[in-house]
């Protein structure tokens, strides 16, 4: 078996790019239009990515990709996170608005909040496994 840097060498940046965006569950066209390719490019490099990491599909893609460490999960939930972080605030700002001036009062609001917080991420994100 190859070892992880000739692995990883052997995948295209173009390959490497819809890898990476295949891990955000977009969808084909947005992955084109985000890219600027069209069809026909995308199709012949998912068929190379996928030949190359020995998979029938995107979940399969994503999950070899892991396996074989050409990706690791800290670079693909950055966004992922960063977006489910905003929509969490903004779900939650007449609540932070409403947090008295009292500092303990405040401090164990906003570590309700985080701890919240920490658990609707983990009821979104854990059921992902690569």
């Amino acid at each position: 078996m190859l070892s992880t840097t000739k692995k990883s060498e052997l995948l295209t940046f173009q390959e490497l790019s819809i890898l990476k965006s295949l891990t955000f569950n977009l969808s084909c066209k947005e992955i084109q239009d985000l890219l600027k390719i069209n069809k026909e490019s995308y199709e012949t490099n998912c068929t190379t990515l996928f030949k190359k990491l020995g998979a029938s599909n995107s979940y399969f893609a994503v999950k070899n990709a892991f396996e074989m460490k050409l990706l690791n999960k800290k670079e693909c939930s950055t966004e992922e996170l960063k977006s489910f972080s905003l929509e969490y605030a903004y779900s939650k700002i007449n609540q932070l608005k409403s947090i008295q001036s009292d500092s303990k009062h405040m401090l164990w609001e906003l570590y309700d909040l985080l701890l919240d917080f920490h658990n609707c991420y983990e009821d979104r994100f854990n059921r992902h496994t690569y």
